[in-house]
């Protein structure tokens, strides 16, 4: 229950930040980049890219990368792991529904 509650705390909210120069843009990158550690840019295909601060040191930034993958991977095995329980629970609702054989199965 804990996953699906930080799960839920960590879906991404829609903030827009109009800069007029140059120095606006990297202050707003700045200031992200000190609060979060990094960065998370999609581009026109859906992928995903990542500007990781590695200013604090490199042990600091190989464990932002690490822990992000890490969420990464998890949210996708629960992806699938549901998308296999829907299927399961199809499967099952048209065995009962049609009335097949269970000793077939």
């Amino acid at each position: 229950m804990k996953n699906n509650i930080e799960i839920i705390r960590k879906q991404p909210d829609l903030h827009f930040s109009i800069c007029s120069s140059n120095k606006e843009l990297f202050l707003k990158f700045e200031q992200i980049l000190k609060k979060d550690g990094l960065i998370g840019i999609p581009d026109l295909q859906g992928n995903l890219h990542y500007i990781v601060d590695a200013r604090k040191g490199f042990y600091t930034a190989y464990s932002k990368v690490k822990q992000t993958t890490l969420e990464l991977m998890e949210q996708k095995f629960e992806q699938r792991e549901n998308q296999i329980l829907r299927y399961e629970e199809i499967a099952e609702n048209l065995i009962t529904k049609y009335e097949f054989d269970r000793s077939l199965i």
